[in-house]
């Protein structure tokens, strides 16, 4: 026997008036038939019903003998996370991040809506709401979190067309808020001396100095160990990253094999380091039972780990403190790039550096700095040709 669905509709008369009932056939395993009704609304019309037959119809193919899921997104978003967030080996950050969007985000606003009345006009609404007004501060979001939020949806949507609980994930036709382009702010040159004199003698000395040199992520930097360092050749090997996740450190391994990286040391920082590893050995000693022999290159005196947020704070706390222009720990990445490319370092050697998987991603983040790099290139070439006086290039004294 076909398991082919087939329905008819019938004229139906009540005391509110005629409307129509559909008819749905499917045949069983064991040969018998199995019929389903829906009564439609009074005054609908016979093309209105016919047009809601061939829906069912396809509803049905779609989901077997069963029908759409009439449960609320909060009871699937429960059993996603409980399935998928904490059931597979997701970094701490991601896992987190997918928490926080369904009990902050998706749930105070979406979350009685069965499952198959979830509209994309209904998740366009959500997006337009959380734009304007977070659930959890009352303030707008910016579009990236929004977008963040939205993944999360979708994935949890996604599995639900897997698992046959939904035909289509309504997010694929939503307008996202557009998002702006970072533009990173730089220190001038002036700036960047004024940061080093400050922290020349303190224990931010060398961080800093690394940052501006080699351009680590913060995670990097705090999680690099005196074993990842080669004295004699002079290289360090970037092979875990620290990440904070509600206060906690996680280890990370780098996403990408570029950000597995191997980069030369200038060999004034080699003996910085050298010096560094000498004091966190004499602490060793010092402290006995009570230091953590973690083997990290910057960590707390008793060799414990810095909370990656703590060493930000610590770091905005001293720019406060010597009346330096607020940025972000992640912003002295930028001034190593921008510093190499006004030095007219090849745009290839400075994305290894920086562990970018493709070039494109430096030229891109970069591309103001670059803007004046082809100024620079423009006046050479006038030089050249005309042999006009050069303009000197902008040089960290």
């Amino acid at each position: 026997m076909s398991n082919t669905i087939t329905g008819h509709i019938r004229l139906r008369e009540n005391k509110k008036g005629k409307t129509y009932q559909l008819v749905l056939e499917r045949a069983t395993v064991d040969g018998r038939r199995k019929r389903s009704y829906e009564t439609l609304q009074v005054g609908t019309t016979k093309k209105e019903a016919e047009k809601r037959l061939r829906e069912k119809i396809i509803e049905l193919e779609q989901y077997g003998s069963g029908q759409p899921s009439k449960r609320s997104l909060k009871s699937w978003l429960l059993e996603f996370e409980e399935m998928y967030v904490h059931g597979k080996n997701l970094a701490p950050t991601t896992a987190a991040s997918y928490e926080d969007a369904i009990r902050t985000y998706i749930v105070p606003v979406l979350g009685e809506v069965p499952l198959c009345e979830l509209t994309p006009l209904a998740i366009q609404k959500w997006v337009n709401q959380i734009s304007e007004h977070s659930p959890a501060t009352g303030n707008p979001l910016s579009p990236k979190t929004v977008y963040n939020h939205y993944l999360c949806l979708k994935k949890a949507l996604d599995i639900a067309v897997n698992m046959e609980l939904l035909r289509e994930n309504p997010t694929l036709k939503v307008t996202l808020p557009r998002q702006r382009k970072y533009h990173c702010e730089v220190y001038s040159d002036e700036q960047i001396r004024q940061l080093l004199d400050s922290v020349h003698g303190t224990d931010l000395e060398l961080p800093i100095e690394m940052e501006i040199s080699l351009g680590l992520r913060r995670g990097e930097l705090l999680g690099l160990k005196f074993g990842q360092i080669d004295f004699e050749k002079q290289t360090l090997t970037i092979a875990e990253n620290i990440v904070s996740v509600r206060g906690k450190n996680h280890i990370k391994e780098p996403k990408t094999d570029a950000g597995r990286r191997t980069v030369r040391v200038n060999s004034v920082l080699i003996k910085k380091l050298l010096r560094q590893r000498a004091d966190y050995r004499s602490r060793k000693l010092q402290m006995g039972a009570d230091f953590h022999d973690t083997d990290l290159v910057f960590c707390k005196k008793n060799g414990e780990a810095y909370n990656a947020d703590y060493f930000s704070r610590k770091f905005r706390r001293h720019l406060k403190r010597h009346n330096l222009p607020h940025m972000r720990f992640h912003d002295l990445r930028h001034i190593c790039a921008s510093v190499h490319l006004e030095q007219e370092i090849n745009p290839k050697v400075i994305s290894k550096i920086l562990g970018h998987s493709k070039i494109s991603t430096t030229l891109d983040i970069y591309s103001h700095v670059m803007e004046r790099s082809s100024q620079e290139a423009v006046d050479k070439m006038e030089a050249y040709l005309y042999d006009t006086p050069q303009k000197p290039a902008a040089k960290l004294r």
